[in-house]
């Protein structure tokens, strides 16, 4: 074999492996956290792309106390009598369930006795605990519904970033367990139905909603490296875009300006949403297109319950990924092609269509993937993509 011959074999066999030491550091700075910030961000663009028609939600309807509520009533927090004619003005139209976003363990009077007997007569409301961790401190239900399923914890998983991207189905600390306001909500709300929390398949460990099993988030799923995953989480979807849900003010309900149709049947949420008494949280929407802006910590919860209802009587299924291997095999494809396709195409003008051609299409079929609830590695893939095929045209230059 001569020297020409020689050239021919080694030449494709080094940019190959130029290729594969890009990818192998590409997936190396991914498992040590370094793209998940830039992962995360990407995943909030495809979500919103994903959502970006605005839907109106026809099961949840939100009763928000604004800063004119709190003018008006002259009442901060709101007192129990308050609290007792705003559930009055509601049960008359016969809500599915009523959930209160609003700590009420230590009584406010006026109207104490009178919202204890509102509370024990009326098994469809739920009101929040915190379930507390090493940061914060619990904050129990009211005294009079210990013990009962009318309490549920309202703790919401939140991303170093600040985003909240993952709902909870339930907390425990290995001395106490607890149900999730939402879910509390939700399945109330399907009482009527007959569907109730199932074994699911094939894991029977894991939660079945109706004919839909949502597996628990774990620490290092898909972009996240180390990340919160205590509890039983899953990823939120969003779904119907931003500004999704009717909402009443305070006012509007003690004043009886409410649509009965409308509440009926309906999941209520309440709670506050002022300036004055801040309650809320960044969300996939927020980020970068609402010049700081942020939702109401009752519209995420209203997210949540709109999701598990959709995932037991429609079978919306969450957020899916691959497993970690099949991911860096993933990402290594990316970085291979482009490494031979650089060897192959020599032309400036032909290697920069290629680049760009390629990045596009990984543009397109992770996109198409995430709008059928796959979440596929993007910036590492483009990443492994472009430095590959820069250092095989580097080394032939």
């Amino acid at each position: 074999m001569n020297a020409e011959q020689l050239e021919h074999i080694k030449a494709p066999l080094i940019s190959l492996a130029l290729g594969l030491a890009a990818c192998v550091v590409i997936i190396g700075l991914r498992s040590a956290g370094f793209l998940q910030f830039i992962e995360l961000a990407n995943y909030d663009v495809y979500l919103r792309l994903k959502e970006q028609q605005s839907l109106p939600e026809p099961l949840v309807v939100l009763v928000q106390t604004i800063e004119e509520d709190i003018q008006k009533l002259g009442e901060c927090p709101l007192t129990d009598q308050s609290i007792s004619r705003m559930f009055e003005n509601l049960l008359v139209h016969k809500p599915a369930t009523i959930g209160v976003d609003l700590y009420r363990d230590i009584p406010v009077p006026p109207g104490s006795e009178q919202l204890n007997n509102i509370l024990t007569s009326n098994k469809n409301i739920i009101i929040i605990e915190k379930f507390g961790d090493e940061s914060s401190k619990h904050v129990a239900g009211p005294a009079v519904l210990q013990g009962t399923e009318q309490i549920g914890f309202a703790d919401i998983t939140v991303d170093d970033d600040g985003v909240v991207r993952r709902g909870l189905l339930f907390l425990d600390d290995g001395e106490n367990f607890s149900v999730s306001f939402a879910l509390r909500l939700t399945l109330l709300y399907l009482a009527d139905s007959g569907i109730t929390l199932q074994a699911g398949t094939p894991n029977p460990e894991h939660v079945r909603l109706g004919e839909v099993t949502l597996p628990p988030f774990e620490k290092n799923n898909a972009a996240y490296i180390n990340a919160d995953a205590r509890g039983y989480q899953y990823f939120l979807d969003y779904h119907g875009g931003a500004n999704r849900f009717h909402t009443y003010s305070m006012t509007d309900v003690l004043e009886q300006r409410v649509d009965a149709e409308l509440i009926r049947g309906s999941v209520i949420i309440v709670g506050v949403n002022a300036e004055s008494v801040k309650d809320e949280f960044l969300t996939p929407y927020d980020r970068f297109t609402r010049h700081g802006q942020a939702t109401s910590g009752i519209a995420v919860h209203g997210y949540e319950v709109s999701q598990l209802i959709r995932t037991a009587l429609e079978g919306d299924e969450p957020v899916r990924f691959l497993s970690d291997p099949f991911e860096n095999l993933w990402i290594l494809l990316w970085g291979l092609v482009a490494a031979l396709m650089s060897f192959v195409v020599r032309a400036s003008l032909y290697l920069t269509l290629f680049i760009t051609t390629g990045l596009l299409l990984l543009a397109g079929c992770t996109l198409f993937a995430f709008m059928n609830h796959w979440w596929l590695p993007v910036i590492p893939a483009a990443l492994a993509w472009l430095s590959s095929a820069g250092m095989v045209t580097a080394f032939l230059s």
